[in-house]
Order: structure tokens, then C-alpha cells, then sequence
């Protein structure tokens, strides 16, 4: 069943891609926009809203504020704004931390459950579409953008923590307490400690993100230069 999530979530970010890219440049490709926007926010408002019924709300649990739900809300912003700042947010956040919640699944609840289906369809949207923004939409992260990312990421965890320990939870998974299933953060040491190793690989893992666009420019400009040098006959 996990293999075939990671299917769906695959055959989604494709198809949006084909169709961003073969409908670049005419006013399909905006409808496509509005489209994934609408769907992103019915299924974020209906996921997260359920959790705010009564009978339902427990603020250790129920409170939209993980990183793949505040990836979820700048879905819609990306994809009908092209606001910079949201971009970056949801590439280094989408693609490089929201990816472990689909790597070690938080769940203890099957496809059966209404909740199962929630939670894979908001993460194939948070996961798929800064894929989508990259490949058919032209959105290219630079370092100021990780800078930018790491200090909203500093921000979030400067709230989040005190905000754990006040409600008991485990919010941003730097509370002191374990996921229901196994993950990486059983393997980083006790509380608080583990917030660190946590901070740290959070940052590694966006720090990889950058590292095929620096080869990129890397050959990019030793193309240019070889141009350059071919003009002026010096090769």
C-alpha cells in the first residue's frame, strides 16, 4: 500500500507536469493553475477542518501548524501569485522536509480510514506541485532563497517549541515526543538534543536541493565562456 501511494504521488506530478508544459503560454495553463489551487485547498480545509469539530479538537494534535500543513497553505499563493518568497517556501519545505513524512508514513490508520486518504492526497499536492513549479512553471531556487527558508525556519521553530512543551505535543516533531511510527527522529538522541540534529539535517537536506542548480550554472557558464572564447577566436 506505501508503494502505491509513492505511485499515485508520482503519476500526479506527471501528469500535472505534461500538462503544464504542453499548455505553456495559453490560457490552459492558467486554468491548470486555478484548478490545482481550488483542489489544494478544499482537501487542506477539509483535512485539518475535521480536527477542529467538536468532540474532535485536541490543540496537542489538531493545530494545522506541522510544516507540511503551512507547505499545504502556500500551495495555492504559489500557484496563483508566483509570489518568490512562497516558491521558496514550498520548494525547500515541500520537496526537502515534507518528503520524510512520505518516507516513514506518521500513521497507524489504513486505507479504509478517511484519514489515510487525507493524509497522502495533501501530501502527494505539497510534494507534487513545487515539482510542478520547477519543471513546467520555470521556478529556479538561488541561495538567497535557502537563505530566506532558513531564517522563517528559525522563526518557526523559535514558536514551536515553547508551544510543544506548553501543550505536551509534538509539533514540527521537535517536541519531546516519539512519531507513532518508526522515523529518523528516533535515531537522533533524547530531547532536547535531537532538536539540534534535527535543525541540522533539515538544512542539509535543503542544502542538497541547491546542489544540482549550482552544477547547472557551473556548466552554464563554462558553455558561455567556451562561446566566448570560440568568438574571439581564442580556441
Amino acid at each position: 500500500m506505501h508503494l502505491l501511494m509513492l505511485v499515485m504521488l508520482g503519476a500526479f506530478t506527471a501528469l500535472i507536469i505534461y500538462l503544464g508544459r504542453k499548455w505553456e503560454g495559453t490560457p490552459k495553463s492558467r486554468a491548470l493553475d486555478w484548478t490545482l489551487a481550488i483542489v489544494a485547498v478544499v482537501f487542506w480545509t477539509i483535512d485539518h477542518g475535521r480536527w477542529m469539530l467538536p468532540g474532535s479538537f485536541d490543540p496537542s494534535v489538531a493545530l494545522p501548524i506541522h510544516i507540511c500543513n503551512l507547505a499545504g497553505l502556500c500551495v495555492p499563493i504559489v500557484l496563483l501569485t508566483r509570489i518568490r518568497a512562497f516558491r521558496a517556501l514550498l520548494y525547500f519545505w515541500g520537496i526537502g522536509l515534507s518528503t520524510q513524512s512520505i518516507i516513514t508514513p506518521d500513521l497507524v490508520i489504513g486505507p479504509a480510514t478517511f484519514g489515510f486518504w487525507m493524509y497522502w492526497i495533501n501530501h502527494t499536492i505539497v510534494i507534487g506541485v513545487p515539482i510542478y513549479d520547477v519543471v513546467a512553471r520555470g521556478y529556479r531556487p538561488t541561495w538567497r532563497d535557502y537563505g530566506w527558508v532558513t531564517l522563517i525556519g528559525i522563526g518557526y521553530l523559535a514558536i514551536i517549541i515553547p508551544l510543544d512543551i506548553r501543550l505536551h505535543a509534538n509539533y514540527g516533531y521537535v517536541g519531546d515526543a516519539m512519531t507513532k511510527q518508526t522515523s529518523i527522529v528516533d535515531y537522533l538522541g533524547k530531547w532536547p538534543l535531537r532538536i539540534v540534529w534535527i535543525f541540522l539535517l533539515g538544512q542539509l537536506a535543503m542544502a542538497l536541493l541547491m546542489l544540482p542548480w549550482e552544477v547547472a550554472r557551473v556548466l552554464v557558464g563554462s558553455a558561455s565562456a567556451d562561446r566566448l572564447l570560440i568568438a574571439h577566436g581564442k580556441k
